[in-house]
């Protein structure tokens, strides 16, 4: 899908239209635009973002509808990741909420759809830049929002006092997207060499730190170690490669060890609890309601809409009802049970293996984004969940159709 190819000069409303559908995806400036109207038991149900979303997408719509050809073999090669969408769609049938689920469902499939466009439209060198455009968006609006209105930008009292929101309703969503803000523009940094990159990953860096996103933090620093290793067992010449990855296998077993050895005080200088703020909370909670439906789950995003769901975590959580369960897996299981895992693992799995071929075939100087953007899915997946409406999920879809150039490409993969 999208690669490194000779890129298509679009137009400006073009670009335009892209970079606003990335900003409506993330749900930045929902807390200005509603003034609060969005129910916080529940926050999908904004009012404004559907109409919006569905404005946007008219043209990709148009667009694929034009393309048919490419577009069939485009589908072709993303067949695992529809037939998750078609088992999510399908679970409206035993849904306690069926209207909710086919509605998020069908939600999910047009954002997938929008993925598709892009992957026809624009290079990876052109999505990292208009990905890069909408964070510095955010980082300035951001900063304007707490200059101008901290009592949206800043939250105060609580368990989040003090913690930067910026533009968004939460600072995990604000943590989320600086996360991959410092990775982007880092790696933006290696072909443009432009100081005016390095500086704003420094400010994203600053902002997350401002946010009190921990996980984020930690998530992206964790993501260029990793792509730090790749790169460097890359370069390693073949006589000394089996020496390099030993080393490099003691180095991380030595480094989960001390991690799993030393949890509680990593913890406590995180400035986190040992129930990584109530997310081993959150995941008991949920153990029963993942064993009674095992295999197919409830229905898609229609768990924490359940009335008894939200009473029960209302008692127990002093009346906050999560958005989420703050794991992917976890979330799948609620979901769409372990057949919806299955397929999600299959999806994740085959979209870390392309990113891996995808960053050894190609030539430009940034080829690790997507591995590192697959590397920071993964991480942050452990403790944050996302819904397949989402830029995250936009990203894992044009890594997972994303065409490797080498003759040797395993045929799984093809």
């Amino acid at each position: 899908m999208a690669q490194s190819h000779a890129s298509i000069d679009l137009p400006w409303w073009e670009k335009s239209l892209i970079i606003f559908s990335f900003l409506l995806m993330m749900k930045a400036f929902i807390p200005l635009l509603e003034l609060g109207a969005v129910d916080q038991t529940n926050r999908e149900n904004s009012v404004i973002l559907p109409p919006l979303l569905l404005l946007t997408y008219i043209f990709p719509l148009i667009y694929l509808a034009w393309n048919w050809r490419e577009f069939f073999i485009k589908i072709r090669r993303l067949a695992t990741v529809f037939v998750l969408l078609g088992y999510l769609i399908v679970s409206t049938a035993w849904s306690q909420f069926p209207e909710i689920t086919l509605f998020r469902a069908v939600s999910a499939l047009l954002t997938t759809l929008f993925a598709v466009y892009l992957s026809m439209r624009c290079s990876a060198e052109q999505i990292m830049h208009f990905f890069s455009v909408t964070v510095t968006i955010l980082l300035l609006g951001s900063l304007l929002f707490v200059l101008l209105i901290p009592s949206l930008a800043i939250s105060s009292g609580g368990l989040y006092g003090g913690s930067w929101n910026g533009v968004f309703q939460t600072k995990n969503a604000l943590g989320l997207v600086l996360g991959i803000g410092c990775i982007t523009f880092l790696f933006k940094a290696m072909t443009s060499r432009s100081q005016k990159d390095i500086a704003l990953a420094l400010c994203c860096f600053a902002m997350l730190y401002l946010s009190n996103a921990k996980s984020s933090l930690a998530a992206s620093v964790l993501t260029l170690l990793f792509v730090c290793i790749f790169s460097a067992i890359r370069s390693v010449a073949p006589t000394r490669l089996p020496l390099f990855l030993t080393l490099s296998i003691i180095s991380i077993i030595i480094t989960i060890t001390g991690v799993v050895a030393n949890f509680e005080a990593i913890l406590s200088f995180m400035g986190r609890d040992g129930t990584l703020t109530n997310r081993s909370e959150i995941w008991s909670l949920v153990e029963y309601y993942i064993q009674d439906n095992f295999w197919r789950g409830h229905g898609y995003r229609v768990f924490f809409a359940k009335p008894d769901v939200q009473m029960l975590f209302q008692q127990i959580l002093q009346g906050r009802v999560p958005a989420h369960s703050h794991n992917i897996f976890i979330e799948m299981m609620l979901d769409g049970g372990i057949i919806g895992v299955f397929l999600l693992l299959f999806v994740l799995l085959q979209a870390f293996i392309r990113s891996i071929i995808y960053s050894i075939s190609q030539p430009w100087a940034a080829r690790y984004w997507y591995l590192a953007i697959m590397l920071y899915i993964l991480i942050i997946g452990q403790v944050e969940a996302f819904s397949f409406s989402n830029y995250l999920w936009v990203l894992v879809v044009l890594v997972s159709g994303v065409v490797p150039t080498q003759q040797s490409t395993p045929a799984i993969l093809k």
